[in-house]
């Protein structure tokens, strides 16, 4: 069969705030300038194609994790890089084994 992931319908996901791969490139890296390629640069040059052909998206923006809207506050200042000491004092009020832990 020549169609993509053999034609079966794939869901793919991710967190446009996370860091970079540690050891890899991210998949919009350019291997154009390259001057030696590796195996690692052709699979990701694979990679890219394969990814490049996905032709729908659907994208999800409406958080559904949590009820306590202190608690998403925190952490979309953490996402964000922005945390301040409150969000660590409130962290540190829901350590497993404290007597008044109380459920996310």
């Amino acid at each position: 069969m020549d169609a993509s992931f053999g034609g079966v319908n794939v869901i793919v996901f991710g967190d446009y705030l996370q860091y970079s791969p540690v050891l890899d490139k991210p998949l919009y890296h350019s291997y154009a300038l390259v001057q030696q390629y590796n195996e690692r640069h052709i699979e990701m040059q694979c990679e890219q194609k394969i990814i490049s052909q996905i032709n729908c998206v659907a994208e999800l923006n409406q958080q559904m994790r949590t009820e306590d809207a202190r608690y998403l506050e925190l952490l979309t200042r953490l996402r964000n890089g922005k945390s301040t000491i409150e969000d660590y004092q409130l962290l540190c009020t829901r350590v497993i084994g404290a007597p008044n832990l109380k459920i996310f």
